[in-house]
């Protein structure tokens, strides 16, 4: 039994008591501890999956090409290391509390560790990778600008490329181009260099290219630009890339058969209509069109095992870019089609000053530059369709360009090659005295021979295409040329000498008629005299004879004269010289009476009397021919001569009178008409 201690009076005990006895701690359930984890790991792990979704977000968006989103990369930045700071000391707390619980063993201290290394790992790749993959630059692209997205490329074709997309990219780090070295087909080779960011390729045949550019920067380094092309299909080539109206156009057919010798014929249709304006056995033509728009140019290519290719291509002829100012180029021989060797002359024509004139002849040879004069000669040695560009510079350092194209064929041989008119045409040679008229055509069994003419020295020309007609007025020795082409595009150039001769007969002159009805008008043309070592200083016509009365004219060595009556009338030419001597010439001239008809119409042809005399009139107006004589008959006894055009005849009785009109020319010849009148009393 246990004894209770006495207390005393004041409540406090007489002896101190015993020390108390801690308080037993209460063991925290399992459940209610792991529920305590998995709120702490939600908390932990909701910002923690939205960091790592922000920073999948970020390595997905940048970099970019456009440059958006930039703004996110200081956000980005400082999230990465206050993210990494925070897991490295959440890391920290964790394996220390771990390494801390007594109870644990050394495995499981270990594993805890591992798990928190490996909760926090992602997160921290994602932190420190992060920054590193958004501040990278973005993939340089080569624009295509020309044709556009969509269009199916077709070879040949210019493909105009652009690197503007990739300068802006750089031109938001700071850095500037500096040159454009561009490879067209990736073979490492540099095709083009340029000092702008765009470039235009021409590819001639199907297949896939690796277009490479490579851009020198300011800080001394490159970048390499790619793109790559695919064209799946060819049609025949054409140059110039963009047609121009009124200029040559060369079309070939190279690219499109290896072997050249299996092409028999390729037939070429310009203007859709399915029928070939040319058939040529080569791979090249040129035309010209003249008419702007969209034009469909069919090639068919025949084979020589029978089979045929076909092609066709829409092209837009469009009007030429303005020149900054006018310029022209004129070219001896003027039509620039020969066999090889072909010599011309070019020479350029402008009212603008020039510094210089560069003329590039398209054969493969040196472009020629002039200072001074502007005339160029140039001989094509080979065969093919030669576009000449001449390049003209201002003092100003405007450039203007006039293109033409000269075509050196194989030659054409027509053995049979004949001349009909006048004169005769012996060994390529004519002769003859000045005036010469010349009036030939040449002739050859040959079908389909096109025949045209050159004379540039000729005084007038009135035709070139196949039949010649030219005057020289001028004793001397000239050429003419002949030029013959055929269907297959072989062509021949004839020289062909002139001999004038000084006139034997110094003063002559035509006339456009020699005879005709009178009244004739009649144009006389002296133009053609020649006195050899005179000066002419006036001409004098006279017209007419003794009979008829001498007219006078003096003037101009053309002259025209209506003479009015007919009969035979001389015509003399009298030609003055500054030195007083006087030349003559002298023709004669028909002029035929017209048709004598004789016509006269009554004011009435039936009527009464009632007790008055009948009056008609009679008009002899619609009468033809040169009337001398006139002769009217009434049928009542009376007659007249009166030459007027009106009469009026008073006839006293009734009855039926026939009144005849007769006429009489000058040569006595005669014409009679009736008309019969009828008078009741």
């Amino acid at each position: 039994m246990t004894e209770t201690p006495p207390q005393s009076v004041d409540s406090i005990s007489a002896s101190p008591p015993a020390p108390a006895t801690p308080p037993t701690a209460v063991p925290v359930p399992p459940h209610l501890k792991a529920r305590a984890k998995r709120a702490v790991l939600v908390l932990v792990s909701l910002p923690y999956a939205g960091y790592l979704g922000w920073c999948f977000f970020l390595i997905t968006v940048l970099p970019n090409i456009t440059g958006a989103f930039e703004s996110l990369i200081p956000m980005a930045m400082l999230s990465a290391a206050v993210a990494a700071s925070l897991l490295l000391l959440f890391a920290g707390i964790a394996i220390h509390h771990a390494l801390q619980e007594k109870t644990a063993t050394n495995k499981g201290k270990i594993n805890a560790a591992v798990r928190v290394f490996a909760f926090i790992i992602p997160g921290l790749l994602a932190s420190f990778t992060m920054p590193f993959m958004i501040v990278r630059e973005p993939p340089l692209m080569l624009d295509i600008l020309n044709p556009e997205e969509g269009v199916e490329m077709v070879a040949p074709v210019a493909v105009t490329f652009g690197a503007d997309s990739a300068l802006q990219i750089l031109a938001r780090r700071n850095l500037r181009p500096v040159t454009y070295r561009w490879d067209f087909d990736g073979n490492g080779e540099i095709n083009e260099e340029t000092v702008v960011p765009q470039v235009t390729g021409v590819f001639e045949r199907t297949g896939a290219y690796n277009v490479m550019l490579l851009i020198t920067l300011n800080d001394g380094s490159t970048r390499r630009v790619g793109r790559r092309l695919i064209i799946t299909k060819s049609v025949f080539s054409m140059k110039p890339n963009e047609p121009i109206i009124d200029e040559p156009v060369t079309f070939s057919v190279d690219q499109l058969v290896a072997d050249k010798t299996q092409i028999r014929e390729v037939r070429w249709d310009f203007d859709g209509d399915d029928k070939p304006e040319e058939i040529s056995t080569e791979t090249s033509v040129s035309h010209i069109f003249v008419r702007l728009g969209v034009h469909t140019v069919n090639a068919v290519i025949l084979l020589q095992n029978q089979t045929q290719l076909t092609f066709r291509r829409q092209i837009e002829v469009r009007e030429p870019p303005p020149q900054p100012f006018n310029v022209k180029v004129q070219t001896e021989p003027k039509k620039l089609l020969s066999p090889p060797p072909f010599g011309t002359i070019f020479t350029l024509i402008t009212e603008e000053p020039l510094r210089e004139v560069e003329w590039n002849f398209g054969d493969g040879s040196e472009p020629v530059k002039t200072l001074d004069q502007h005339r160029v000669g140039h001989t094509f040695e080979s065969q093919g369709n030669f576009r000449m560009i001449a390049e003209a510079r201002s003092k100003t350092g405007e450039i203007a360009e006039v293109i033409i194209l000269v075509q050196v064929v194989e030659t054409l041989r027509i053995p049979d090659l004949i001349f009909e008119g006048t004169p005769a045409v012996l060994n390529n040679r004519i002769s003859g005295e000045a005036p010469l008229t010349i009036d030939i055509t040449p002739k050859t069994t040959l079908p389909l021979i096109a025949f045209s003419w050159e004379a540039p020295a000729a005084t007038s020309v009135g035709s070139t295409e196949d039949t010649l007609q030219a005057i020289y007025r001028h004793p001397g020795t000239y050429k003419l040329t002949l030029l013959a082409s055929d269907p297959e595009g072989k062509a021949m150039r004839l020289p062909i000498s002139v001999e004038v001769k000084p006139p034997s007969s110094v003063v002559s002159f035509q006339m456009d008629k020699k005879s005709g009805v009178a009244p004739l008008d009649v144009r006389f043309d002296a133009s053609q005299t020649v006195i050899p070592g005179k000066t002419i200083s006036g001409f004098e016509w006279i017209f007419g004879d003794a009979t008829t009365g001498i007219i006078r004219k003096q003037g101009i060595a053309i002259e025209e004269h209506t003479f009015e009556k007919p009969g035979k009338y001389p015509v003399n030419l009298v030609v003055y010289t500054t030195t007083s001597e006087t030349y003559e010439a002298t023709s004669t001239i028909v002029v035929l009476p017209p048709r004598l008809d004789a016509c006269f119409l009554p004011s009435r042809t039936s009527g009464s009397m009632d007790g008055k005399p009948f009056g008609v009139s009679f008009d002899r107006s619609c009468s033809t021919g040169i009337v001398e004589n006139i002769r009217w008959t009434f049928d009542d006894g009376s007659e007249s001569d009166d030459d007027a055009t009106r009469v009026v005849h008073v006839f006293e009785e009734p009855g039926v009178y026939d009144v005849m009109l007769t006429i009489e020319d000058i040569t006595k010849a005669r014409s009679s008409t009736t008309h019969q009148i009828t008078i009741e009393p």
